[in-house]
């Protein structure tokens, strides 16, 4: 992978980190901002956007010790230059800033700028590392609310806020027609942004799967593995009826805890590699018997997932 997107990464996080740090102080003056002192207070949030940074682009050590090499996690002068750099020059620059606090309003832009390009060079690597939309949807998810968190933002509404932000500053001009971008890093896109919108809009969370409302469309799909297991539909009928559940379910915003989640997934890395028209089958596809085991042993999981948990004696 790419360390150029790895340095846009860790860029943003310096900024956000020197924008955490600015807010935290609150009305301390500018140049009694200190990192030394912010960062082990956020130091558990900063590791665990790393290792999800990680895992999403599949970076090896190397790459992920071009953190040290920056230098912004470590102490250093947190100056007003910095600041408007990060926020876009939302302000022009003064050396009177630099004996006062920041405006809020110039950290609160820095926060939606570097939030946006995090979000937005954690989707470039997904579109070229060949990883799973969803999966690696949860994982940005997962590390925008974090970094959002270490800028000071602790609103449960930023992720979501975050995403349209980074579809209207970044996709038109990658997905109009007068556009470069090849056409299958389009469909990864308009994917992503579906996906990311479906999983930050916190209309509905369902722990487990009986709480799954029958109607929706992720309760069609529960309905659907259980006919699969009992025979009651085929594997070809079942996988076009699942996938269109599922698109349904993105589209709709259903959202599920991360057990169910991942169970489902299971579902779906199995029919990605099954032929839904046996005359596309090759050799090393999933075949029907396979796919049928997936699901019975995915409802399996679930069933275990949701027994009570008793306490030994």
């Amino acid at each position: 992978m790419d360390p150029a997107l790895a340095r846009e990464i860790f860029g943003s996080l310096g900024g956000l980190v020197e924008i955490g740090a600015a807010s935290e102080a609150g009305s301390q003056a500018l140049s009694d901002v200190s990192v030394a002192d912010f960062m082990p207070r956020h130091r558990r949030e900063l590791d665990q956007i790393l290792d999800a940074v990680k895992e999403i682009g599949n970076f090896t050590t190397a790459v992920m010790e071009i953190t040290e090499a920056l230098g912004w996690f470590n102490e250093h002068e947190v100056t007003s230059a910095s600041l408007l750099m990060w926020s876009g020059g939302i302000e022009e620059y003064s050396t009177s800033l630099d004996q006062s606090t920041i405006p809020r309003h110039v950290l609160r832009m820095g926060l939606d700028l570097q939030l946006a390009q995090l979000l937005h060079a954690l989707v470039r690597i997904g579109t070229r590392n060949g990883a799973p939309i969803e999966a690696t949807s949860r994982r940005i998810t997962t590390a925008v609310t974090l970094a959002a968190n270490l800028g000071g933002n602790h609103d449960t509404d930023t992720p979501r806020t975050v995403v349209r932000m980074w579809r209207v500053k970044f996709l038109p001009d990658l997905l109009m027609p007068s556009s470069a971008t090849p056409a299958d890093e389009k469909a990864k896109l308009r994917e992503y942004s579906r996906t990311l919108e479906a999983m930050t809009n916190g209309t509905r969370t369902w722990k487990t799967a009986d709480k799954v409302p029958h109607h929706s469309a992720t309760g069609r799909q529960l309905s659907l593995m259980g006919d699969l297991s009992r025979g009651a539909v085929s594997p070809p009928a079942f996988a076009k009826a699942w996938l269109d559940c599922r698109r349904r379910a993105l589209n709709e915003g259903d959202q599920v805890a991360e057990a169910l989640s991942r169970r489902l997934d299971q579902v779906f890395y199995a029919l990605d590699d099954y032929p839904i028209d046996p005359a596309f089958r090759e050799t090393g596809d999933v075949t029907d018997a396979e796919l049928l085991s997936v699901v019975v042993n995915a409802l399996d999981q679930i069933r275990h997932d949701e027994e009570p948990r008793t306490g030994s004696t």
